[in-house]
Formats: C-alpha cells, structure tokens, sequence
C-alpha cells in the first residue's frame, strides 16, 4: 500500500475532498492565521499534523507576524503557494492561483494588514459552513475593487480613488446585498478617513454599488483594532455625514471575525453611524 503522502495534497484518500475545500478557502483569503484555518475545517479533520505536512512538502508557506505590536503578539499564518495551488488545481479541477514565491520571500509591513483580511474572509465562510448564510461570492483581492468617484468640495471637484480591502456577497430573500470590508490597523490618519467616507457616500449616492457591482444594497464595514481607534472612526464617519444617522456605515472589532466562533457575526457587534448613544446591530442576517 503507497504512504497516504504519495497523493497530490500529501493527506489520506478519505481526506481529500475536505482538504480540496480548506486549500481553496485558503486560497481566496491569500493570507489567513493558521488557527483560524484549523478552526473553520476541524469538523472535517482538519488537523494540525495535515498542515505540518503542507508546510513541509511546499503546499503552503507558514511565517510569522506581529499583529499586536503592543502586546508583541505574532500571529502564525498560512499562503497557498503556487505549487500547492497546481497540486490543488490538478486534484479538484477548479481554478487555484496561490501567493508568488516572490511575495511569500519577503514580509511587508502589509502583512499583518492582509492576515488581518484573511482571518475576516474565514470567518465568513465558517459561517456559511455552519448552514447560517448563503454566500454569493468573496472578492480578497483588492486590486479587483478599485473604483472612484467625483467628489465636490470648496475646491471645486475631485475624483477621489476607493479601494476596500474586501467584498462578500450575501444572499438574502429580498435581494443580495454588498459587505465592503476596509480593515484598519490604526495607521491611517483620521483625517484621511474621513475624507475616504465622504467618498463613499458620494459614491453610493451616484449610484456607484448598482454601476460597479451589480447591487443597490451595500454595507461598508469597517474592521479595527480597539474600542478607542473604533470610536474615532465612528465620529470621523458622522463628520463624513454631516452629522446623520447612516445605515452605510458600520464599524466593527477585529477579534469578533474568528472562524472558532463565525455565529458572533450574527449577534449585534457592528455599530451604526449615528449620533448620541452606541447603537449596534448584526453584522449580517441568518438565512
């Protein structure tokens, strides 16, 4: 009998088809926390002896980055890389693209912002998984996204370019709608922000979700590191809006995007645009 490591995904026959769905998700969140991955498919099998054999046959690129410079917490996370994704490919027979060595060579000062990503793309596919919604679609790629708009102010106009991080398309009963995700790690200035805010509704106000998505319905989520950075978004976002209650706007913490516990994203984590008092409401609906 050959070793279980002789087929293409180096896993048992029995574990293949499971290990199909884990190197894909991988693979459309581009960078994702190696727990995160265990979490989302332990169902399935998914075990942490699996991955060291990924790591070692070259299917994936394990590294390190510090994702809490203040508690000097490093996160370990996990890339297809672009053998892995030809293994993949030839096994499943669906498209796979992996991360170029060239990429996965170097570290970035990015790379905590794109694990960050990684680990919200998880969190919505553990969520599907568990039968709680309907997906559409995910988007990770941030180039696919780009888009701008003509904003006016007391310089007259200005095209100003958008760029989230992230899209993901629910399913729902009335009507798909559109989660733009902007993943902040608190190294843009507000200022900055808040200019980028007053772009987006000028945007949806165009009717830029129908012309570039396809979707009226749009949700523009905006994923932070603390209470204290999550808050000043918020305010920054009311300016943006002159002051009124925006459903367009939303705001949520990064630790509530784990694929261990992906139902905490129907609870009501995201906070509202509005004045006076928090206001929070789910982040999506349970189909």
């Amino acid at each position: 009998m050959p070793p279980f490591h002789a087929t293409p995904l180096t896993v048992p026959p029995e574990f293949e088809r499971h290990a199909i769905a884990a190197l894909h998700a991988l693979d459309l969140a581009r960078f994702a926390p190696e727990q995160d991955l265990l979490a989302a498919f332990a169902p399935e099998g998914l075990a942490q002896p699996i991955v060291e054999t990924w790591a070692a046959t070259g299917i994936v690129h394990r590294g390190g980055v510090v994702t809490d410079a203040v508690k000097a917490t490093e996160t370990t996370y996990l890339a297809l890389t672009t053998s892995g994704a030809r293994s993949l490919s030839l096994v499943s027979g669906k498209p796979a693209s992996g991360i170029r060595p060239a990429s996965l060579r170097r570290s970035p000062p990015t790379r905590a912002h794109e694990v960050a990503k990684g680990a919200v793309v998880l969190a919505f596919l553990a969520l599907e998984r568990e039968g709680r919604i309907s997906l559409a679609g995910i988007q990770a790629d941030d180039k696919k996204l780009a888009t701008s708009v003509v904003v006016r102010g007391p310089k007259g106009a200005e095209r100003i370019g958008l760029q989230p991080d992230l899209l993901v398309v629910v399913r729902r009963e009335r009507g798909n709608v559109a989660v733009l995700v902007e993943v902040d790690r608190g190294s843009v200035a507000v200022r900055r922000m808040t200019a980028k805010y007053a772009a987006y509704g000028a945007w949806k106000a165009s009717g830029g979700p129908e012309r570039d998505l396809g979707l009226r319905a749009v949700r523009i989520v905006t994923v932070v590191p603390t209470e204290r950075r999550l808050a000043r978004l918020h305010d920054a976002a009311l300016g943006a809006m002159h002051g009124r209650r925006s459903g367009l706007f939303l705001f949520a913490l990064q630790d509530r995007f784990r694929a261990a516990s992906p139902s905490t994203l129907l609870e009501p984590i995201a906070r509202v645009t509005a004045p006076g008092e928090p206001v929070h409401v789910p982040l999506v609906e349970a189909a």
